[in-house]
């Protein structure tokens, strides 16, 4: 558990929680907690959010372990137990999965983005008065689990179909490779070099969202603990600080979905 104090002369002791996989790690004298979430990426936003919760957690003593999931599958792992929590997700979470507890400062913020192929929307808009109808898509694409996605849909439903892929990688390859007209995906996980180096795509603002820290309910203590800890780096302005850094302040952007 998060707060568990023992002494202990093994060498080595390796326990694993049935409900919250919280992993304790004994050596002759200490003992070395471990939080388990899920694996991120090496895209801006993904380094930054590893880095805010890795000093928040070292202040309490406890180190972070990443797992590999996919993304849709992150949020069941974690509401079962089989994660301790997510490393960054949108505010709505814990709707849909209620053992997830929600560390109530963002993160950061980011937009979330259509990003069009304008030759392949041009030749499905069929009013020659302009260039390109969106509402006219109909081969677009996202990655599966996309909840931010999910959420403006449920406020704001798209005239298109979208197809759930594997990854943002699969996702920007077929936008590439011509398979797909669009894509919907975070402004901050798509390098900038991509609309450098295929000038025909353009991007539509579709909604800004926060991006929020979530620990399973079983650690409830400890998510007050890192939330006082995120609260005081925002106030220091060190949060503000790191976005900066990292280049994830989130962009203006002319065009807006229609």
């Amino acid at each position: 558990m998060p707060y568990l104090k023992t002494r202990t002369i093994h060498l080595l002791i390796y326990m694993v929680f049935t409900v919250a996989p919280m992993a304790v790690w004994a050596h002759e004298g200490d003992i070395e907690r471990v939080i388990v979430l899920d694996k991120a990426g090496e895209r801006s936003i993904e380094i930054f959010t590893r880095s805010v919760l890795e000093r928040a957690y070292k202040e309490l003593g406890i180190k972070v372990r990443y797992d590999e999931v996919p993304l849709a599958r992150s949020y069941k792992e974690a509401n079962s137990g089989r994660l301790d929590g997510l490393r960054g997700r949108v505010g709505t979470v814990s709707r849909s999965y209620p053992n997830l507890i929600k560390v109530d400062v963002p993160l950061v913020t980011f937009n979330v983005i259509l990003i069009v192929n304008k030759e392949a929307c041009s030749k499905v808009t069929s009013n020659t008065e302009m260039d390109c109808d969106v509402n006219q898509l109909s081969l677009v694409g996202t990655v599966r689990g996309f909840k931010a996605l999910q959420d403006y849909q449920e406020n704001s439903p798209l005239p298109f179909d979208v197809l759930e892929l594997v990854s943002k990688e699969q996702t920007l390859e077929m936008l590439a490779a011509n398979k797909l007209q669009a894509v919907i995906l975070t402004e901050s996980l798509v390098a900038e070099e991509m609309f450098e180096q295929h000038p025909k795509w353009s991007s539509y603002l579709l909604t800004s969202v926060g991006l929020y820290h979530y620990l399973h309910a079983e650690h409830s203590v400890l998510a007050e603990d890192v939330e006082r800890i995120l609260t005081r780096y925002k106030k220091t302005g060190w949060l503000q600080e790191q976005r900066r850094h990292f280049k994830l302040e989130v962009k203006s952007l002319t065009k807006s979905f229609p």
